[in-house]
């Protein structure tokens, strides 16, 4: 499982998400996994990379970004 962070660039500037994705190749199905009112936490964190260990290509945008 690879796992890395990006800035995804929006008008009102970069936003960080974290990608999870298989360390084989695909085509893998996408998931797009959004963060509850606590923010991103290790409890989110790990899901992803269970998805991606099952082969997601995971998306975990923090949506708090514009703070």
């Amino acid at each position: 499982m690879i796992e890395r962070r990006v800035e995804v660039q929006t008008a009102d500037g970069g936003m960080t998400t974290f990608v999870f994705n298989p360390e084989h190749d695909g085509p893998h199905p996408v998931v797009l996994y959004l963060m509850d009112a606590p923010g991103i936490r290790p409890a989110l964190m790990d899901m992803a990379s269970r998805l991606a260990t099952a082969g997601y290509y995971v998306l975990l945008p923090w949506l708090f970004y514009r703070l």
